[in-house]
């Protein structure tokens, strides 16, 4: 990616402007020139048809701006090639999780779109812009923006809890207490081959812990002194009790995601960790009768605290050589207008982390799905966005294997102090990384 930063500087030398322009000039300038935007997304589930009708639109109101997709299920490796040929993107739909954009930010090779966001931060729920994955060098300047938000959490069936009058758990003394009342399947059950779906829970477990969340943050940008924090200590020992309350699925270790998910939906486990893909994801398969999808936040470690539900997004960013930067821009601001964000609405059913996202998804998307959102605006439950911060050229990436890690708690293969004495010099190798 070095090669970007001479692009970046080309770019930089091609783009400049009389320093005595007003800002009205400039508009001008721009809104004269021919110019081809060119987009590059990742085409999964949603396809790549919104993106193609929403640079329809840019184009009706900037005539002279033709808008040019290129969408990929595989978009790492194209946008990978065309930085290193030059060919660089203007404006990117691929995830910080993707490790390409991670390597590229890594490269600070995105750019500084905090002056856009700024100027419409009001429309976005609390939380989502002041993230690692917005803000991934901890300078308080933005980077990457929200396109898509999915909760997670433990989903349940509804129809079991009403049918036997069960209340949902706020703590897990309540948790482990149902797993005496359910008599007729196992409590919990997770894709245990794939550990990363643990985040799905843990995040927003450990958040409840006194002062959690702060701990988290720590945590995620690679202080690991955090480990030793007695709320995160706390969680982990009730992780580990798990097993010995008879609230794990015996041989749940071995189970891929596919048979887990499937075991929750016949009715072999009460609870699973997962987002909201969750109902797409699993819409043929076999359901116990009268299976209706519930989600519910995290039960907190302390009884009567508050209860967090995580969230995770995907992102949008315009790279730091971007031919076009200013139109760039300008078409970042254009995907969060009141009706683009309708249309991703109505033609995805996803929609960005922004205030009234009830209202606007809900004649579009699945009733599962807008329930499970809702808890983002449930005044009970304090909802969150935190990842670890992007690092690129570890031989263990360090999200995963603190989730493997946890994993490994659950089962009790390791001890409590045996996970952050593992787990330590691996944050602390990324923090060397991040900090180089």
């Amino acid at each position: 990616m070095k090669k970007t930063r001479i692009l970046a500087v080309l770019a930089l030398v091609a783009a400049l402007a009389p320093a005595t322009w007003a800002e009205g000039q400039k508009e001008e300038a721009l809104s004269n020139e021919e110019v081809t935007l060119k987009l590059s997304v990742f085409q999964g589930a949603n396809g790549k048809e919104f993106w193609e009708v929403l640079g329809e639109r840019f184009t009706e109101r900037y005539p002279n701006v033709k808008v040019e997709v290129k969408a990929h299920p595989q978009i790492g490796e194209v946008v990978r090639t065309d930085f290193l040929s030059g060919n660089v993107a203007d404006f990117i739909y691929m995830s910080i999780s993707d490790p390409v954009t991670a390597s590229i930010v890594m490269d600070k090779e995105v750019a500084d779109i905090t002056e856009e966001m700024k100027s419409i931060e009001d429309k976005f729920l609390p939380g989502f812009l002041d993230t690692p994955s917005m803000s991934p060098y901890g300078d308080g300047k933005i980077y990457l923006a929200p396109h898509i938000v999915a909760t997670t959490g433990l989903w349940y069936n509804k129809t079991l809890f009403e049918k036997e009058g069960l209340a949902l758990p706020k703590d897990w003394n309540e948790v482990f207490s149902l797993a005496n009342t359910i008599q007729d399947r196992e409590l919990f059950v997770y894709q245990g081959i794939y550990p990363g779906y643990l985040q799905c829970f843990v995040y927003s477990m450990f958040a409840s812990a006194p002062n959690g969340y702060e701990t988290m943050k720590r945590i995620m940008n690679y202080d690991s002194s955090a480990l030793d924090d007695p709320g995160f200590r706390q969680g982990l020992e009730i992780l580990a009790q798990m097993k010995d309350n008879d609230a794990l699925m015996k041989e749940v270790a071995g189970l891929d995601h596919t048979t887990s998910q499937s075991m929750f939906l016949r009715g072999d486990a009460t609870f699973i960790p997962c987002g909201t893909w969750i109902v797409n994801e699993m819409k043929d398969a076999p359901k116990e009768e009268g299976f209706v999808y519930g989600m519910m936040a995290s039960p907190s470690i302390v009884p009567g605290a508050e209860q967090w539900v995580s969230s995770k997004t995907e992102e949008v960013w315009i790279p730091k050589s971007a031919p076009n930067m200013e139109w760039a821009k300008k078409f970042l601001l254009f995907l969060y207008e009141d009706q683009n964000i309708e249309l991703q609405a109505e033609m995805t059913a996803s929609i960005p982390p922004v205030k009234g996202l009830i209202e606007t998804l809900t004649p579009y998307a699945d009733p599962a799905v807008v329930s499970s959102l809702e808890s983002l605006q449930d005044p009970n439950v304090k909802g969150f966005s935190l990842t670890f911060a992007p690092v690129a050229g570890l031989e263990t990436p360090p999200d995963l294997f603190f989730l493997e890690q946890i994993g490994g708690v659950m089962n009790q293969i390791i001890t409590v102090d045996e996970f952050i004495e593992t787990v330590k010099p691996v944050l602390d190798e990324a923090k060397a990384v991040l900090n180089n």
